[in-house]
């Protein structure tokens, strides 16, 4: 993640080309979305992590807001949104599944859809909205990489959550030629050739031990936004 970020921030609009680094940075994404899976399968209180990921969320959008207007250039980095969505939809299935409140759950499935097509249709005067009520339509991985998250979260075996990102980052290559040759782009975030390299990320998941790790969480939570602020001052220096 890093190493993707410092390349995007600091050195994508000069003369040095380090591509390799958003090839290699493509292996976090997927690692993250695995990490919030292993969360929700072992948290004794989803509810209060699903809602500490909300409230990061908020945080990382005001950040957003802020250094838009300190840089006079739109700013965004946040992904959270993916990683929230996923929870959610994770949470929900789960109570659907132990028969829990059905057509209560199936409703709340449907909120965050009707509420992205009600702000496609708005358009950019709910941007503010989003910020309480994020888009699950324009997430920069897309919906696509929520349904990978949920299907990792059932599947038991490490093997099979392996061969699903092999075929996911296939289904990006193939998506990216598609959106490439057609010039219509759709979710750019997501439909690019490097993204296809997520499948590095396959090595890793393979050698988790199911295992708990240290407590890393306020780490990230810290870390995340001040490495990429540094590097967006960084690269205002550098151009």
């Amino acid at each position: 993640m890093t190493i993707d970020h410092l390349y995007l921030y600091v050195f994508a609009n000069t003369t040095i080309n380090v591509s390799i680094f958003r090839i290699v940075g493509r292996i976090a994404a997927p690692l993250f979305l695995f990490a919030v899976i292993q969360a929700m399968r072992y948290s004794s209180d989803k509810k209060s992590y699903i809602f500490r990921l909300y409230k990061y969320h908020i945080c990382i959008c005001i950040l957003e807001i802020v250094l838009s207007y300190l840089l006079h250039s739109e700013i965004s980095f946040n992904v959270i949104p993916e990683w929230l969505f996923t929870a959610i939809y994770i949470y929900l299935i789960d109570m659907i599944i132990k028969k829990e409140h059905i057509i209560r759950h199936i409703v709340l499935m449907l909120i965050p859809i009707l509420v992205g097509i009600g702000s496609l249709i708005i358009g950019p005067s709910c941007s503010v909205i989003n910020v309480f009520l994020p888009n699950i339509f324009t997430i920069q991985y897309s919906p696509f990489f929520l349904i990978l998250g949920i299907g990792w979260y059932y599947m038991k075996k490490k093997k099979n959550q392996i061969v699903a990102l092999i075929f996911f980052s296939v289904f990006v290559l193939i998506g990216s030629y598609i959106v490439s040759a057609s010039q219509y782009w759709v979710y750019p975030g997501l439909f690019n050739y490097t993204q296809a390299w997520m499948v590095l990320a396959a090595p890793f998941i393979a050698l988790y031990n199911n295992r708990k790790g240290k407590n890393l969480k306020k780490f990230f939570y810290i870390y995340y936004p001040t490495h990429i602020c540094i590097f967006l001052l960084l690269g205002r220096f550098v151009h």
